[in-house]
């Protein structure tokens, strides 16, 4: 994101071009550009905080790039990040877990490492708006450090849409257990905090599940809501990974309740 939300201006300028690109594009009909467009007018967005109009401009640029594929549109990556931080933003906090995860793995596979970096800033904000707070200290602690080593500052309006979560997590801990976190974090490798966001919420989906079928007042025979959909993408032939996108679960999640429709 960085090297669109320089100054004000800048950002002015950068819209008005994208715009006109976007403008053209569709009517070319030139759908690597209509994404590339709406990926950066959507990146423009979240900086100015018009999340919803991020939102709408991430998901049509995800939806061309994944038809494009990977290989002619490698941005993909920060196209979800951009999705996860407007629903941040917006508090739907498990829409934005589900991007950011898929940005992560994407990212990794890819080996991009600004990518890897822009998701874990987004995911230690995150964490902090849910109060996980430790975690919030480790993964910010963890990015900062790997920016280091690739020498790209983080830009202050990122840092500003960070930063109120970040607060309130340092404020909730207290100056010494937050610097213990972010101590942790530093020490940390790059592929470390990525493999520990990853089975932090495979550990958390999995006691989730359980809780939920632990308290459960219906029969064992009845399906909950929820339960319901996965069975209805099932039989549209989806996988579990196609499935955990459309109902913005993890893979693990969707496959524990398949796993009980099954039962």
């Amino acid at each position: 994101m960085g090297w669109l939300t320089q100054r004000q201006g800048d950002t002015q300028r950068a819209k008005a071009i994208y715009e006109a690109m976007l403008e053209l594009s569709r009517r070319l009909g030139d759908r690597t550009n209509i994404a590339t467009a709406l990926n950066s007018l959507g990146t423009l967005a979240v900086a100015e905080g018009d999340n919803e109009r991020a939102r709408t401009l991430s998901e049509e640029a995800l939806t061309l790039a994944r038809d494009l594929g990977a290989g002619r549109t490698g941005f993909i990556p920060e196209t979800l990040v951009n999705l996860g931080l407007a629903a941040r933003e917006q508090g739907y906090h498990e829409r934005a877990d589900a991007c950011f995860e898929e940005a992560l793995v994407v990212s990794q596979q890819a080996g991009t490492k600004p990518s890897v970096i822009n998701t874990l800033e987004g995911m230690a904000g995150l964490a902090g708006a849910v109060k996980e707070d430790i975690r919030a200290a480790r993964l910010w602690a963890a990015a900062e450090a790997a920016r280091e080593v690739i020498g790209v500052a983080l830009p202050p309006p990122e840092r500003a849409l960070h930063e109120p979560h970040l607060a309130a997590a340092r404020s909730r801990l207290g100056e010494t257990t937050w610097d213990e976190g972010l101590a942790e974090g530093r020490a940390m490798s790059l592929e470390v905090p990525a493999e520990y966001v990853l089975s932090e919420e495979a550990d958390h989906s999995e006691a989730t599940i359980a809780q939920d079928l632990s308290t459960r007042d219906e029969p064992m025979g009845n399906l909950t809501q929820r339960e319901g959909e996965v069975m209805v993408l099932v039989a549209r032939g989806l996988t579990n990974r196609q499935i955990s996108r459309e109902l913005g679960i993890s893979e693990r999640t969707a496959g524990n309740h398949i796993a009980k429709i099954l039962k």
